[in-house]
């Protein structure tokens, strides 16, 4: 994300702690949001600060045991990781998992991206000596193949949507004003909590993380009807495995 991403989450953030208070709900995601800006700008530590400050107020609000508590202290993971930190980043994600895997289950989609994510930062299955059903091999293609174009972005503030280029690239989606140019922001695939096609005012593709949802369309540049669809498929495929 970029750093008037970061400016806007902290003019929201001084709003919120005026009027509702340090440990309110809607704080805590600010604090995420936070912390997602900084980290996609690789300013680690106050992007783990930000994410330290949500998990306290989940945890003072809902409880250390709560799936929200357990989010902000899986991204506070992802963030050591980023930095090279695995002792810590195994720590955090691994209470996580406990939290997810007790409140919702084994079965449950954050349950079990915890469990690829701890697997990924243990670097469990590197060494296997087994080879990959085709179906793997299959899915693995899908989830490393390049994909860039064209697409229209509604924007936080004001609500219209813009051109952007958008690429995924190695564990982010990033988007700029075109292919040759600075990026505008980014965002990171771990912290993906669902990808989805919503019919809104025509085909729409919702992404959505930690205190907020990105709403892309499709643009007539980018020249083909199903192209949507692919986001949509690639971006949930590398969220749910977290692909470097």
């Amino acid at each position: 994300m970029t750093t008037g991403d970061a400016c806007k989450q902290l003019v929201a953030l001084a709003i919120r702690v005026a009027t509702l208070g340090d440990k309110h709900p809607s704080t805590a995601d600010t604090y995420n949001s936070l912390g997602n800006a900084y980290a996609g700008k690789r300013e680690y530590a106050k992007a783990i600060a930000s994410h330290e400050k949500a998990k306290d107020a989940f945890g003072a609000l809902l409880g250390e045991n709560h799936p929200n508590t357990a989010m902000a202290l899986a991204n506070i993971a992802l963030v050591h990781d980023d930095c090279g930190n695995k002792s810590q980043a195994c720590t955090c994600m691994e209470q996580a998992l406990k939290v997810f895997s007790a409140t919702l289950g084994p079965r449950h989609p954050f349950t079990q991206r915890a469990e690829r994510n701890l697997q990924r930062i243990r670097g469990d299955g590197a060494q296997g000596t087994s080879q990959p059903d085709q179906s793997q091999q299959q899915r693995a293609a899908h989830a490393s193949a390049p994909l860039a174009g064209w697409l229209q972005k509604r924007g936080l503030w004001n609500t219209a949507f813009r051109l952007r280029w958008c690429s995924l690239e190695g564990g982010h989606l990033v988007y700029s004003r075109g292919p040759q140019l600075a990026e505008r922001g980014r965002i990171p695939l771990a912290t993906v909590l669902s990808a989805e096609l919503a019919q809104g005012d025509g085909q729409e593709l919702h992404v959505a993380v930690p205190g907020r949802t990105f709403v892309f369309r499709l643009d007539e540049r980018s020249g083909r009807e199903t192209m949507l669809a692919e986001w949509c498929s690639a971006i949930s495929t590398r969220a749910s495995g977290r692909c470097e």
